[in-house]
């Protein structure tokens, strides 16, 4: 239904999705976008700003084009400027042999002009073709997002939606895209130690020198979410550390234990910081089953 393609590592809307069931399914999303946002239970959607305008009803620009293809923009910019590298009329179609259709975001081809199959750009409808060219691409999902927008009002009034911008949206349905260190350590409990134990002082130095990526991983590994709530009050429960008890084997050897139920983690007494750091990373990059509870230690391969 959507496609992968900064914003070009994000979802698109798959153009050719325009069935009545397509858009019944498409509908469908946007009712969850509107219990989300009554809700506060965020949806992992990473959409780029050409889908969410549609949906505020903001018109969309060449730059919002240009974060999700921006190969298209260039190649445009190119042919616009082409007489800059000595092309003229004489010798342009010896260069370029463009017809007047351009590919989707799918990959589908697309007649810009009636039998624009067997239309050959010329030196002096370039200008025309690019101008066709990046109308149509966005415009290719307007049906897609006109039927998302449809079913969000189904929940949200569509006098507030249009107060909106599309970030302050994206917010809405999603939460913040990067993980607040200080928020999240503001709703942390604490069990058998304290915010003052050098084990704690190692964790939250770590999670804050982690990159946002990292951080969205810790997240799905304690938690199986990617994102926090907006404010405290949005916490469902409380984040828990507690430090894990010593066994048989010694705390170096052994990885953080989650309980994503419990928005829970249980740190073993490591000696040093970088143990800390490299174990976590280690474990969110590489044990992310909900919940991998017991002997933790048992995952870890000295040998990687």
């Amino acid at each position: 239904m959507c496609i992968r393609d900064r914003f070009r590592e994000k979802w698109t809307l798959n153009p050719s999705s325009h069935s009545l069931v397509h858009l019944k399914m498409y509908e469908f999303l946007g009712v969850l976008m509107g219990c989300s946002i009554r809700t506060r239970n965020f949806l992992n959607l990473d959409l780029p700003s050409i889908v969410w305008k549609q949906l505020v009803d903001v018109p969309v620009t060449r730059k919002d084009l240009e974060n999700i293809d921006r190969y298209t923009i260039q190649c445009l910019d190119d042919l616009i400027n082409i007489q800059k590298k000595g092309v003229d009329e004489n010798n342009f179609n010896d260069l370029i042999q463009e017809k007047f259709v351009t590919y989707l975001s799918d990959g589908s081809e697309y007649e810009l002009v009636p039998g624009g199959k067997s239309i050959l750009v010329t030196f002096e409808r370039r200008a025309e073709y690019a101008e066709l060219v990046e109308k149509v691409r966005l415009e290719e999902s307007r049906k897609q997002a006109e039927a998302i927008r449809k079913g969000l009002t189904l929940i949200v009034p569509e006098g507030l939606l249009n107060l909106l911008t599309w970030r302050e949206l994206e917010t809405l349905v999603c939460g913040k895209p990067i993980m607040d260190v200080e928020l999240l350590r503001q709703n942390t409990i604490y069990k058998f130690c304290s915010e003052n134990d050098q084990a704690i002082e190692f964790f939250w130095r770590a999670l804050t020198e982690f990159t946002p990526e990292e951080r969205s991983m810790y997240l799905r590994f304690v938690w199986g979410r990617s994102r926090l709530p907006l404010t405290s009050k949005d916490f469902p429960m409380k984040h828990q550390i507690e430090i894990l008890k010593k066994g048989s084997v010694e705390p170096d050897m052994m990885l953080p234990v989650a309980h994503t139920c419990f928005f829970s983690i249980e740190l073993p007494k490591y000696s040093t910081y970088e143990t800390l750091r490299d174990k976590l990373r280690y474990a969110i990059t590489h044990c992310q089953a909900i919940d991998t509870d017991g002997r933790a230690y048992d995952i870890w391969d000295d040998d990687e």
